[in-house]
C-alpha cells in the first residue's frame, strides 16, 4: 500500500460508443488487453502502449434487439486461439484471437420473438465447447442454456 499514490495513468483508450456503459472486465493474456463495449464491439490492445491491436464491431440487427438490455456486453472469453461473444442479437461469435477476423457465428435464439433472448453476459469455454445463456437474469423468464462446437459454430445442444 506505500506505492499506491505513485500510480499514474498509462493509457486510455476510448471504444466509441459508450451508451450503456462499460460493463466488462478487460482480459488481459500475454501482454494483449482484450474487452468489450456496448453493442459488441470488441478490441484488442497493447498492454504497455494501450495502442489498437484489432477492433470488431458485430453487424446487429437492431430489429432484433429489442431489450432493454440490447446494448449490454459484459465480457468475452477466450480459448483456443480465438474470442468469443455472446451478441445481443441473439448468436454465437468467434473471433481470430491474433486478428479479430470473424471465425463463425451462430445465431441461437430469436429476440424478435422472445424478450430477453440475446446474451449480454461471455459464454463458458469447457474444453472446447462454448456453453451460453441467454439475458435470462435480467429479464424474467424461462431461459434455455445453449451449446456450440467452440471451432467449428455447430451447435450442440440446447436445455431448458
Amino acid at each position: 500500500t506505500s506505492n499506491v499514490r505513485k500510480l499514474k495513468i498509462a493509457w486510455i483508450h476510448q471504444p466509441g460508443d459508450i451508451t450503456q456503459g462499460l460493463q466488462a472486465t478487460p482480459l488481459a493474456i500475454d501482454g494483449v488487453v482484450y474487452y468489450i463495449g456496448p453493442n459488441n464491439r470488441v478490441f484488442a490492445l497493447d498492454g504497455k502502449t494501450g495502442k489498437e491491436r484489432w477492433r470488431y464491431f458485430a453487424e446487429i440487427e437492431e430489429s432484433g434487439a429489442q431489450s432493454v438490455f440490447a446494448g449490454y456486453s459484459r465480457g468475452v472469453s477466450i480459448g483456443l486461439g480465438k474470442v468469443f461473444i455472446g451478441s445481443t442479437d441473439g448468436r454465437a461469435i468467434a473471433l481470430d484471437q491474433a486478428t479479430g477476423k470473424p471465425l463463425w457465428s451462430t445465431q441461437l435464439t430469436e429476440p424478435r420473438k422472445c424478450h430477453g433472448c440475446n446474451f449480454t453476459s461471455p459464454p463458458i469455454l469447457a474444453g472446447d465447447v462454448l456453453i451460453l445463456g441467454p439475458t435470462g437474469g435480467d429479464v424474467a423468464q424461462a431461459g434455455k442454456i445453449y451449446a456450440v462446437d467452440a471451432n467449428t459454430g455447430a451447435k450442440l445442444w440446447e436445455f431448458e
